[in-house]
C-alpha cells in the first residue's frame, strides 16, 4: 500500500545504492537570475557600479545537494559563487548552514566561507525557485588536488593544524544535540515569512537580535578571531540555539514525509532512539507514491528488520548508560581533501569549507579520526613500511600499499596531537566506548541496507555485555564484525563486500567542493573507495 506525499514541491530520489536528489527538469536555473542577484548583493562591494553584461557567470560545481556557479567581474575584488540547493530540507537545511558558518566566523578562527546573502524561502513563482547562498569563493585548491605534491613533513604539519582547528571547535559546548540556527529560527518552516539577521562585523554580538524581511544580506562581513590566542570552554550562544537535527536519516526520500521526533535531543540515548525509530517508521508506513526508495526486496527485508529495531531499541540504553549530560559540540563530519582548501605552493590552510548537514554530537562522535584520515587502513600482515612508489601509475597496487602505510602513519600523529592539546585528557572519551558507540551509531543508520551487518553487531554486543567482567573476550563487539566485512571497509559480509569492490573497480569518485569541485578516476585496488565514500556519505552525522 503507498501514500500520495502532500509535499508543495515535488522531489524524486534516484533508486539503487548510489541514490540522490533529481534535479527537477521542469525547474531549469536561469543565468540570468543567478546574474540579477549577483549584481543586487554585490554592488555594495564593486568598485565601480556592475553592468550585467561584464558579470560573468560560469558553472562551477555540482554535488548530490547543490549546484555552484562561478561569478566574477572587473569590478568586484575577487570572485563569488552561488550556490543554488535543491529542497531536500526546505528552510533549515540553508538556515543551519549559514548560522553555522556565522559562528565559526564570529567565535573561531577557523578559515571560512564568507557569505555575502542567502535566501532560505522557496517561492516557485519567483525567478529562481530555489533556495540559495552567496559567498566569497575561497582562493586555493582543494587539498585532494595537490596532495601526491605534498611533502611528508608538510603532511604531518597539515594533520597539526587541523587538529588545532578541530579543537578550537571543540571548545565551544552545548547543552543540545542537533543542527545550529539563530534564534528563533530553528522553528522556522518552508514556506513561511521568516525573518534573517542581518550580520554586521561592528555590532557583534547583538547584531543577531537586528532583522530585515526579505532576502538577508551580509555585505559587511563578519570579523574572525584571528590572534590565536588560546581559548577557554565557551557556553554563552545567546544569538544561536540547538534545533533540529539535520541528517538524511530524517529527509531521504520518504523519510521527508515521516512524523517523528528530529530534535533537539538532551541525549544521546534520546538521538539514537529517534533514530531507530524512523527506521521502524519507514518499514511500517510502506512505499511513497511514485518514489524510488523501496526495492523488490523489501517486503522479504521487513520482516527481518522490525525485529531488529526492536532489539536495538532494547539494548540502547545499555550502550548509552554513562552518557547523559554531553558535553555536546560542532562536528564537521565530511572533513575530505576535497573539503580543505590550501595555497598550490606552500600547502598553507586557506579555507575549510562545506559546512552542511554540520550538526552538534557528543564527544565520543567529535572525537573521532576526520574523514580524510578514516577510511584507509593498513593490511593486517604490514609490519614494515612498503617501498615508496612513483606515483606515475595510479592503477598500480604499491600505491594503495603505500597509502594505506601512511595513513596509519598520519592517524597516530593525529591521536598524538590531540592528546597534547587536550593535556588534561579529561575532555577526550574512552576510546574504546566511543568506538562501540559510534559502531551502534554506524549500524543503526544503515539498518535497512546492511541488515546482516547490524544483526552481527547487535549479538557480539550482548554477547559481550552479557559475559563476566574478567572473563570478557578480548575482541569488541567492532573487532568480530569487522571479520564478517566492515561497513567502514566493505559492507555487512565477506562475499558481500567482495562482490561490491568488483562491482565498484574502476568507478569515478566524485566530491563536492564550494571552492573546487574534484572528479578523479578510481583504480581497480581503490575501487571499493567508492563505496566508502557512499557509506562515508549515508554516516554524514
Amino acid at each position: 500500500m503507498t501514500f500520495k506525499p502532500d509535499r508543495p514541491y515535488p522531489l524524486r530520489w534516484s533508486g539503487g545504492y548510489y541514490e540522490g536528489p533529481v534535479w527537477p527538469p521542469e525547474r531549469e536555473i536561469n543565468i540570468g537570475v543567478v546574474r540579477s542577484l549577483a549584481k543586487k548583493h554585490l554592488s555594495g562591494i564593486a568598485t565601480a557600479p556592475l553592468d550585467e553584461l561584464t558579470v560573468e557567470v560560469s558553472f562551477f560545481a555540482e554535488g548530490a545537494f547543490n549546484k555552484l556557479y562561478q561569478i566574477s567581474a572587473p569590478e568586484l575584488p575577487s570572485s563569488y559563487l552561488l550556490r543554488v540547493t535543491i529542497p531536500v530540507e526546505p528552510f533549515f537545511k540553508t538556515e543551519s548552514e549559514v548560522a553555522t558558518i556565522a559562528f565559526l566566523r564570529s567565535k573561531t578562527s577557523i578559515p571560512v566561507p564568507n557569505i555575502i546573502a542567502w535566501q532560505s524561502n522557496i517561492d516557485l513563482e519567483d525567478d529562481l525557485g530555489y533556495e540559495w547562498m552567496l559567498m566569497e569563493k575561497i582562493d586555493g585548491v582543494a587539498l585532494y588536488d595537490v596532495w601526491r605534491k605534498v611533502p611528508w613533513d608538510r603532511k604531518l604539519a597539515l594533520v597539526d593544524d587541523i587538529a588545532e582547528l578541530i579543537t578550537e571547535l571543540q571548545n565551544h559546548v552545548f547543552n543540545e544535540i542537533g543542527a545550529l540556527y539563530f534564534k528563533s529560527k530553528s522553528s522556522g518552516t518552508a514556506g513561511n515569512t521568516v525573518e534573517p539577521p542581518v550580520l554586521d562585523a561592528d555590532t557583534i554580538p547583538e547584531v543577531y537580535e537586528n532583522e530585515m524581511t526579505g532576502e538577508s544580506d551580509l555585505s559587511k562581513t563578519l570579523r574572525p578571531h584571528m590572534d590565536g590566542a588560546p581559548r577557554s570552554i565557551d557556553t554563552n550562544h545567546k544569538s544561536f540555539e540547538v534545533g533540529r537535527f539535520f541528517h538524511e536519516s530524517f529527509f531521504k526520500a520518504s523519510r521527508y514525509y515521516l512524523p517523528g521526533n528530529r530534535g533537539p535531543y538532551k541525549s544521546p540515548l534520546q538521538w539514537l532512539t529517534a533514530l531507530v525509530q524512523f527506521q521502524l517508521e519507514w518499514i511500517n508506513r510502506g512505499p511513497v507514491e511514485g518514489d524510488n526508495d523501496y526495492d523488490s526486496d523489501f517486503e522479504e527485508d521487513a520482516i527481518k528488520i522490525k525485529p531488529l529495531c526492536q532489539k536495538y531499541l532494547e539494548i540502547l540504553p545499555s550502550v548509552f548508560k554513562d552518557d547523559d549530560n554531553g558535553p555536546y559540540v560542532l562536528h564537521h563530519h565530511d572533513l575530505n581533501l576535497a573539503n580543505i582548501i590550501v595555497d598550490p605552493e606552500t600547502f598553507d590552510i586557506r579555507g575549510i569549507v562545506d559546512w552542511e548537514m554540520v550538526n552538534v554530537v557528543p564527544m565520543w562522535k567529535a572525537t573521532s579520526h576526520p574523514e580524510f584520515l578514516m577510511f584507509i587502513v593498513p593490511f593486517p600482515e604490514e609490519t614494515s613500511a612498503p617501498p615508496t612508489p612513483s606515483y606515475e601509475d595510479e592503477e598500480d597496487s604499491a600505491v594503495y600499499k603505500r597509502d594505506r602505510w601512511d595513513y596509519q602513519l598520519l592517524r597516530d600523529r593525529w591521536d598524538a596531537t590531540m592528546k597534547r592539546l587536550n593535556g588534561d585528557m579529561e575532555k577526550l572519551p574512552d576510546p574504546r566506548k566511543a568506538e562501540i558507540k559510534n559502531e551502534c551509531l554506524r549500524t543503526i543508520v544503515n539498518l535497512t541496507s546492511f541488515i546482516t551487518r547490524a544483526e552481527i553487531w547487535l549479538e557480539e554486543f550482548k554477547r559481550e555485555s552479557s559475559s563476566d567482567a574478567e572473563n570478557r573476550d578480548k575482541e569488541s563487539p567492532v573487532d568480530k564484525v569487522e571479520k564478517h566485512g566492515s561497513e567502514r571497509g566493505s559492507s555487512a559480509t565477506k562475499q558481500f563486500a567482495q562482490t561490491k569492490i568488483e562491482n565498484t573497480a574502476g568507478a569515478e569518485i566524485h566530491f563536492e567542493s564550494e571552492a573546487e569541485g574534484v572528479s578523479k578516476g578510481a583504480n581497480t585496488d581503490r575501487g571499493a573507495l567508492k563505496e566508502e565514500h557512499e557509506i562515508a556519505r549515508r554516516n554524514s552525522i
